[in-house]
């Protein structure tokens, strides 16, 4: 994929050119070869991640959550399915629904066929569509976990799977740079300190990730956007965007007095309303972080955390 593309003209084309070799023969020959199934696993989240300028190392199940895409492996198991539903309601004088009843009646004996192949398939699946609760529970997600949005009726309920509004940004720069602050993607040290690299071998837990400007508390989303004023440039921008999105959101303005600093960055992150401004302050913030470089503590310092 050369340049970059719109996210929701980029599942269309994903769904017309790349979709169908992924899913191809795939009602006849099951899935029951993991390593196998990698090959076709590998090219749909490449196209993903590239789609919503993640790196490499981003979390699987956002991939899909934030799109409202299925895993192939789920997409390839549902087709399936779906067409065992319809040999299974077909006559008996169809050759289809003679051949399935075959299969489930050699599968309940033992042997190996299509139907016991099915049930391998069934019972291997390692992702879960929606994000599982260990990922609920790190430090990764949690500006997810309180997403609330509106469902066809217009009632307020949790919505595992789609594509989400904040994708429509129509900055390229602005989006990827709210996609990768919202999904933990960035160059924040909580999140770039936490693997080692060529020349760092040394883990550093979470709380010596510190700011590189100020080095008071751990340069995570919160700090970063809300918090640190070790940078001149910082407290200005910041005012200015609170400014705009009181403007466009006054009933706002009681909650930064009242919530934490945690959970009002997560109501700016999900406010619909402010979402471009918000990108734009996120782009802005991330811009001026990347003028110094992390404050890493040395190996000899008590990194027990």
């Amino acid at each position: 994929m050369i340049g970059t593309l719109p996210p929701r003209e980029g599942i269309q084309l994903y769904m017309a050119r790349v979709d169908p070799h992924l899913i191809s023969g795939c009602e006849v020959a099951l899935d029951v070869i993991s390593r196998l199934v990698k090959k076709l696993e590998k090219p749909q989240l490449r196209f993903l991640r590239r789609l919503l300028g993640l790196n490499p190392r981003s979390m699987r199940a956002v991939l899909f959550t934030e799109t409202g895409l299925l895993p192939i492996r789920y997409r390839r198991a549902i087709i399936v399915l779906k067409h065992a539903k319809y040999w299974a309601h077909l006559t008996d004088d169809h050759y289809a629904h003679a051949a399935y009843m075959e299969s489930l009646r050699l599968s309940s004996q033992g042997h190996v066929s299509w139907a016991a192949d099915l049930r391998t398939v069934l019972g291997a699946f390692p992702i879960p569509v929606a994000l599982p609760e260990s990922a609920l529970e790190s430090a990764e997600t949690y500006l997810l976990r309180k997403r609330l949005e509106r469902d066809n009726n217009g009632n307020l309920r949790t919505v595992v799977l789609r594509f989400r509004n904040y994708l429509r940004i129509v900055s390229v720069p602005h989006r990827k740079a709210f996609t990768r602050f919202l999904l933990s993607d960035h160059s924040l040290s909580v999140e770039a300190l936490r693997h080692t690299d060529r020349y760092r071998k040394y883990k550093i837990p979470r709380v010596w990730r510190l700011c590189r400007f100020c080095q008071m508390e751990v340069e995570d989303e919160t700090h970063a956007a809300l918090v640190c004023t070790g940078h001149p440039e910082l407290s200005p921008l910041r005012a200015d965007f609170l400014r705009d999105v009181f403007a466009l959101r006054p009933a706002l303005q009681s909650l930064v007095l009242t919530q934490p600093a945690e959970d009002f960055l997560a109501c700016l992150l999900l406010d619909q309303a402010v979402t471009s401004r918000m990108a734009r302050y996120v782009f802005n913030v991330l811009q001026i972080y990347e003028t110094r470089e992390m404050w890493v503590p040395p190996e000899h310092f008590n990194l027990i955390g």
